[in-house]
Order: structure tokens, then C-alpha cells, then sequence
């Protein structure tokens, strides 16, 4: 599944700055004793630092009290206190310590030791950026670029990158290239993303290395070429760099500009999640789940997947969702498959969304509700999700939620299939076969199941078996109707293989032609609504035993086609069907039983005939059996 290991760049000074001390000293500042001090805090000696620093400080030095302040930030020698760190950032910023006011800028903007308060934090980084301080500039582009404490404005942005680019600023280089790389406040150039990124990596700025491996990846600005990718990814490795571990890894796993070695790419992934990195964890639990390179376990793929959820990663959230919807290493429990999607919907998760849609839509942890399925599936169409559109044009054909509407859901259809959905496509068949909102037309019925067909959709490759068969919209062939059979067969659906072995009976027993002529001629009475003829024509195709017409007896008695309705006399010819395993009559021996229909409402029996009726092939079956998996038992009909 190609996500790409970089689906948006951070080219943020600040990526990790909250967890780390906020020390920005140069060789250039203080007095001997600071910049011996600052020797022994780059050594790891925080005693010794702690000691000159004092000292220094005794002597009036603004650069010491700001390097107290940084060992009380990151708790190096002491414990961690940002308000004290705070008090001596303060000490320092009365002296006009351009560092000192970056860092309470910092203090703010991260909210440690204080509320966080972007406004606070930008009037610091100003104060520092008026004393020439260009990672200040970089913070006061940052807030701008985020809307952070002020109004987003990507212009205002750019102005200030380019002001600390001006004193070669690597981080203000970097994130101009971002700009130009997303076109934000610009007009995209990935020409000069690049530029900007090779001049920020020239001073060794390791997010640069990633984002120019990241073009080189996608071929933005510049040919496609995934050694190059890697190399700068390698450079960036060097480094220590998780992200860029992940990135190796990344490329391990699908075979970018390597040979596709998955154990090769758990060993990058393992590297980079030892720094905590989400994405890799992230990608471990995948290659768990699918079992490559490694022995498949789910318990496993959950375990890797909460990691990286509980850093928020978005992917891990939906698909720890989904192995809870699915009861995979874990229990089922849609409840927490719904907590873990909402978190992923909430970061933009498309798919997250469309399965919120689906558990509302079946009520599954939640009461049925279509008009919240619709929200949600609604909110992943407009991130153009295609099977979003597909399922909204389902419920409009079906009236779930809105009213009924065959043009609205001929709308939505017609979305979907431009992105090549086939079930769209075969749906859309049906509508040119059924006369939906549109005029009844099987060659173009036969059109749009062809097209999901030649994308190896089952369902549309039975249809066009059926089409052959009985010479819808083309001439009958038989030979063309048992390949389509079998190959929907082979592509999972059994019904092509029964339907298969119907045409053959039927092609080598001459009574059967007759029950065949009565079939076709009750589909026409039953289509201009004269059903008591197309009873008649029905029972004597049953008296041969066929199992569709003992099936399209049931449902004349279901619905109340030409006989007073009778749930029981329907139940009885529909059990005559299934035992000859008739899809639809098992179908709808289900929905007697989940609905309450002539039987007392009993769960367990509705499934038992869904299931029958989905190993057939039946998609609506498939559908039914989501909605009722968490009910059990029976209760008394209300009928």
C-alpha cells in the first residue's frame, strides 16, 4: 500500500525542539569561562558547566545565565525546572541577550514551565529578531505559516524566512523550499524547493537531506530516480536521523531503487522506532499484519500499532480501528474500532471516515443511523474518495436516510466511476437494466458491467455471464456466458460456478427449454406488473424443480405480488429454493428471520441464512450479516 514515507513534510525548525534544551550558542559569544562552560556542556560534563557558568555569571556574563538556563531546560545536572530555566532566561534577556529572548520565545510557543501562548511567544521572537537573532526570524515565519497567534498568512511567512536566510539560516532555507515544494503563498516550483533545500543541506541540515530525497522520490522538480533518493536519505542516516531510517526502510519494503527485501526493511524500521519514531512503528505492525518478512501476527501488528497511535500517528490509528472492527489480535470491539477511527478521522484520515460511515450504517457499536452514515461518508467524498461516493449513491438508491432518489444516486455513481470504482460501474448497470431514473438500455447496461468486469470485479463478471446467457443487449452466446461464469468463479464468486453448471444442465436437457421460456416470460409479466400471469409461469417452472422460480414464488407471497401477502407460505417455498442453494432465497430467508416476518425474530437463524447467502455471492447478504453481528438471541415478533 503506497502511502509514500513522506506524505508531508516538517521542514519545521521546531520539530523537535520541545523535547530537547534550547541552547543556540556560538563560539563567537561570552567570555572564556562561558565558552568553556559551553565546551563542558557539548561534552556532557553538566557539573563542570554548571560550575563555569557560575562563575562566568559572577563576572556579569548574559551568555552563562542563558547556559544555566539551558541545564534547567533540559535537566542536565539538575533537575529539570522550566521556571527557574524561565528566571534565568529573564536575567539574561536584561542584558539584551538576543539567545535568551529566542528562548522564553520557546518557553511560550512549546508551553513549558507556562501556558501555552503563541502571542506571548511571537513577542519575544520579534524582540530577538529586532537584535538580529535569525532563528527567531525562522519562529516569527513558523507562527505566520501555522496561523499560530496571528492570522496564516504564507507571504508574511516567506518575508521572514527570507530575512534569516540572508544570514544563511539552514532551517530558513529549508522551510522556504517547503513553501515552494506545497505552494504556500507561492506558485508551486519544485525547481526552486530544490534549490533552497541543496543550499540548506550544503550546511549539513539534515531535514533538508530528507527533503531532497523526498523530490528525488516523487521526481518533483526533477527526474525520478530512487537512488538518488536513497543516497540522500543515507546522508541523512548518517546523521542518527529516525525519519530517514524509516525512509530506507520504506524503500526496502517496496522495492524502490532496491531489490524488495521486507527483512531488510523491518531492520531500518526496528532502527528508527528505537528513537520513537511513529512511521516505522507504524510500519512494523504493517509488515506484521501482512506477514512479510516476518511470521504473520496480528497480536503483534497491534502491539506496534497502538505505539505509533499513541503518538497520534494517523495510519496506525485507523488501522489499529480496523483490527478491532475485524476482531484480529484483539477481541471485537466496535466501540474501540470507532474511538480509534475518530482519532484518525480527525487528523484528515480519509478512510477512517468512510468507516465511521459504514459503522453507522450498519450499527455496528452504535445505534444504526444512516443520516450519520451519510455525514461521514459525505465528508470522505469531498477528499474525493471514490467508494464514498460509490456508498452515497447506494443509499440514495435505496432510500436509506434520504428519500429515495435514482437520479441523485445516478449522480453519485457516475463520481465514482470516473475514478474507475467498479462496483459504481456495475451498479450503474443496473440502473440501465432496471430503468432506474434512467431509460431501461442493456446494451449500456452491458457497457458499464463490462468495464467493472475488465477490472476483475466479480459481480460484474456473473452479470455479463447472465447477459450472454440470455442475450441481454447482445446475441446469445454461450460460449462467452461460460467463460464470464468461470471466471467470476475463479475471482471468488461461487455463484458463477453454479450458474455455470445451470447453463450446462440446461444445454444438454431439452425439458429444460420450456421452463426456461416460462422464466423469461413471467420477468416481462412481473416487469409490467401483471403478477398473477407471471405466478402461473413461475409454478410451472417449479413443478420442474427449478429453484430461481421457487424463489420468485416466495417473494410473490413476501411482498403481496398477485396473492395476499403470506410470510409463511413464502418462508416455505424459499426454504424449497435454498435447499438447492438459491442465493437469493437464502437472502431472504434471512431477512424473514431478522425482521420478524411470519417467525419469531431470531438473530442467530438470520445469520445462519446470510452466511449462506454471502458464500453464494450475494453482496446484499454480506451487507445484512454486518448490520446484526452484534445482536444475539430472538425475541417475539410485533407483527
Amino acid at each position: 500500500m503506497k502511502n509514500g514515507w513522506l506524505l508531508k513534510l516538517l521542514f519545521l525548525i521546531g520539530i523537535s525542539v520541545c523535547n530537547s534544551p534550547f541552547l543556540y550558542a556560538d563560539s563567537s559569544a561570552g567570555s572564556d569561562l562561558e565558552k568553556e562552560g559551553l565546551k563542558a556542556y557539548d561534552n556532557g560534563d553538566y557539573a563542570k558547566a554548571m560550575t563555569l557558568y557560575q562563575k562566568a555569571v559572577a563576572q556579569g556574563n548574559a551568555d552563562a545565565q542563558r547556559g544555566i538556563g539551558n541545564l534547567y531546560a533540559g535537566g542536565h545536572g539538575v533537575t529539570q525546572n522550566y521556571h527557574t530555566a524561565m528566571d534565568w532566561y529573564l536575567k539574561a534577556d536584561a542584558q539584551g541577550n538576543a539567545k535568551a529572548e529566542l528562548n522564553i520565545g520557546n518557553l511560550y510557543y512549546c508551553g513549558n514551565g507556562v501556558t501555552q501562548d503563541f502571542k506571548e511567544a511571537m513577542k519575544w521572537f520579534l524582540k530577538a529578531s529586532k537584535n538580529g537573532n535569525s532563528d527567531a526570524q525562522v519562529y516569527v515565519g513558523l507562527l505566520f505559516e501555522d496561523g499560530n497567534g496571528v492570522t496564516r498568512d504564507y507571504q508574511r511567512a516567506m518575508r521572514w524566512f527570507l530575512k534569516a536566510a540572508n544570514q544563511d539560516n539552514a532551517a530558513a532555507e529549508r522551510n522556504i523550499g517547503d513553501l515552494y515544494s506545497r505552494g504556500l503563498g507561492v506558485t508551486i516550483d519544485n525547481k526552486k524547493a530544490m534549490q533552497w533545500f541543496l543550499k540548506a543541506a550544503d550546511q549539513g541540515d539534515v531535514q533538508a537531506e530528507i527533503g531532497i530525497g523526498y523530490q528525488y522520490e516523487e521526481g518533483l522538480g526533477v527526474t525520478k530516480d530512487y537512488q538518488e533518493a536513497m543516497k540522500w536519505y543515507r546522508k541523512a542516516d548518517e546523521k542518527g536521523n529516525a525519519y530517514a531510517e524509516g525512509g530506507i526502510g520504506y524503500f526496502y519494503e517496496m522495492g524502490y531503487g532496491v531489490t524488495k527485501d521486507y527483512k531488510t526493511a523491518m531492520k531500518w524500521f526496528q532502527e528508527a522506532a528505537e528513537k520513537g519514531d511513529a512511521r516505522a512503528e507504524m510500519q512494523i505492525g504493517y509488515l506484521y499484519e501482512m506477514g512479510w518478512g516476518v511470521t504473520q501476527d496480528n497480536k503483534n501488528a497491534v502491539k506496534w500499532y497502538r505505539k505509533a497511535a499513541n503518538q497520534n500517528d494517523a495510519r496506525a490509528e485507523f488501522e489499529l480501528g480496523s483490527l478491532y472492527q475485524r476482531g484480529l489480535g484483539v477481541k471485537r470491539d466496535y466501540r474501540a474500532a470507532m474511538k480509534w477511527y475518530r482519532k484518525a478521522a480527525d487528523q484528515g484520515r480519509v478512510y477512517a471516515k468512510l468507516d465511521i460511515g459504514g459503522l453507522y450504517q450498519y450499527g455496528l457499536g452504535v445505534t444504526q443511523n444512516y443520516k450519520e452514515a451519510m455525514k461521514w461518508y459525505q465528508e470522505a467524498a469531498a477528499q474525493d474518495n471514490a467508494h464514498a461516493e460509490y456508498t452515497i449513491g447506494y443509499l440514495y438508491e435505496k432510500g436509506l436516510g434520504v428519500t429515495q432518489d435514482y437520479k441523485e444516486a445516478m449522480n453519485w455513481l457516475l463520481k465514482a466511476a470516473a475514478q474507475d470504482d467498479a462496483d459504481a460501474e456495475d451498479e450503474i448497470g443496473y440502473f440501465y437494466e432496471h430503468s432506474w431514473g434512467v431509460t431501461e438500455n442493456y446494451p449500456e447496461a452491458l457497457k458499464w458491467h463490462q468495464k467493472a468486469a475488465d477490472q476483475g470485479n466479480s459481480r460484474a463478471e456473473l452479470d455479463l455471464g447472465y447477459y450472454y446467457e440470455w442475450g441481454k443487449g447482445v446475441s446469445v452466446d454461450y460460449s462467452k456466458a461460460r467463460f464470464w461464469y468461470q471466471k467470476a468463479a475463479k475471482d471468488g464468486n461461487p455463484q458463477g460456478q453454479k450458474s455455470y453448471d445451470t447453463l450446462q444442465k440446461r444445454l444438454t436437457n431439452p425439458s429444460q427449454t420450456s421452463v426456461d421460456e416460462d422464466i423469461k416470460a413471467a420477468w416481462e409479466a412481473d416487469k409490467v406488473g401483471d403478477y398473477a400471469h407471471a405466478l402461473k409461469l413461475y409454478q410451472n417452472a417449479a413443478a420442474q424443480g427449478n429453484a430461481y422460480a421457487e424463489g420468485a414464488i416466495g417473494y410473490h407471497y413476501d411482498v403481496g405480488h398477485g396473492v395476499p401477502q403470506d410470510f409463511h407460505e413464502a418462508k416455505q417455498w424459499y426454504e424449497k429454493s435454498a435447499a438447492q442453494g438459491e442465493e437469493n432465497a437464502e437472502m431472504n430467508l434471512g431477512n424473514l428471520y431478522e425482521m420478524g416476518d411470519g417467525v419469531v425474530v431470531d438473530y442467530e437463524m438470520a445469520k445462519k441464512w446470510y452466511r449462506k447467502a454471502a458464500a453464494n455471492g450475494n453482496l446484499e447478504a454480506k451487507s445484512r450479516l454486518e448490520s446484526i453481528n452484534g445482536k444475539n438471541g430472538s425475541r417475539q415478533s410485533v407483527e
